[in-house]
Formats: structure tokens, C-alpha cells, sequence
């Protein structure tokens, strides 16, 4: 039986993942390897993957966002192109809607008129729900990147040096010291 030396022992024994607490765990490890978040929820029978954005689709987002700006449905749209740009898989059929045009933009367009059809989208309840998974992925994201940013600054170095004093132990003090106080002077 072959022996492993010391070190490649202790650095099999070792996983840094394992260090991040057990409900952040699988988040900080979908972000150290992959860069973006996933989950799969169901909702009245169907099964919904999401995933967390890119920056590019946020943009896009943005953009297809524009004519409703400041129109009472921008909350309504915000979420449902958020939703809908997030949606990974609609009951496990990944091609479940084509892009409108070759771009970012028009792939966002594309989702949106999936998820707010007049004729065939979604009702609000459902993307209410979708939007609050979507939240809670992005959150855990957020507690990811957070416990991720915690690692990596416990082995760095202080930023300042401890003082002289806190680097000697005190000594014991063995003189009696008197308990005569000075006497009390007056400001004037």
C-alpha cells in the first residue's frame, strides 16, 4: 500500500467548501465553479428552472424596458422580463421559446412575449411566484459572493501592524503599590 506524504494528505482532507456554512454551501460552490446560480422550482404542476443574469442581460432588459418607462405596468414588466429572461427550462423543454432577432435584445423580447402573450402568456399569479423564486436565487447569490469575499480575506495579512505592547506578555507585578492618592488641585 502505497503512502502519501504528509502534505497530500493534509490538502485531501482539506475542502474549502466545506468550511462555508451547509445552506450557503451549494451556492458558494455553483459560483466558484460555474459563475451562475440555478434552481428548479414547480408551480401548479409545472416545473420552472431559473438562473441567475449576466450583466448583458440585465442591459437588454433595460432596454426592451424602455417604452414603459414610467407607465403604470413598468413594475409588472420589470418582473415579468426578468422572469422570463431568467427561465431556464418550462416543464424540462429547454427550447420552450425562440428569440425575436439574433441579438441579446431580441432574445429578451422574445421571452417576454412568451411569458405576456395577450392570447397565450402567463397569469400574473404565476409570474408573481416565479419573480419571488428568482429573488430568493439572486439573494442566496448575494450570501454566495459574501461568504466567498470572507474566505479569501482570512488569510490575508492586518492592514496595520499590532502595536509593540500587545506583542509582550505583562509581566506579574510583584511591588505593593501604596493606595494614597494625590491630593485633588483645582482648575482655574
Amino acid at each position: 500500500m502505497p503512502e502519501s506524504k504528509p502534505d497530500e494528505q493534509q490538502e485531501q482532507e482539506i475542502d474549502p467548501l466545506a468550511l462555508f456554512p451547509p445552506q450557503i454551501n451549494k451556492a458558494v460552490e455553483g459560483l466558484a465553479f460555474l459563475g451562475q446560480l440555478t434552481d428548479e422550482c414547480t408551480f401548479c404542476g409545472h416545473s420552472f428552472g431559473l438562473r441567475t443574469l449576466r450583466p448583458a442581460h440585465k442591459f437588454a432588459i433595460a432596454q426592451v424596458l424602455q417604452p414603459y418607462r414610467n407607465t403604470i405596468a413598468e413594475p409588472d414588466i420589470y418582473q415579468a422580463l426578468y422572469v422570463a429572461t431568467a427561465l431556464t427550462h418550462v416543464d424540462h423543454k429547454r427550447d420552450f421559446c425562440e428569440p425575436i432577432g439574433p441579438d441579446l435584445e431580441g432574445f429578451v423580447r422574445g421571452r417576454l412575449h412568451y411569458v405576456a402573450n395577450s392570447e397565450t402568456g402567463w397569469f400574473p399569479h404565476t409570474l408573481t411566484f416565479l419573480w419571488n423564486q428568482y429573488a430568493i436565487l439572486e439573494m442566496t447569490a448575494a450570501k454566495a459572493v459574501k461568504e466567498l469575499h470572507f474566505l479569501s480575506l482570512r488569510d490575508q495579512p492586518k492592514s496595520s501592524s499590532p502595536w509593540l505592547d500587545s506583542l509582550v506578555e505583562p509581566a506579574p507585578l510583584t511591588e505593593e503599590t501604596s493606595s494614597d492618592s494625590p491630593p485633588f488641585t483645582p482648575f482655574k
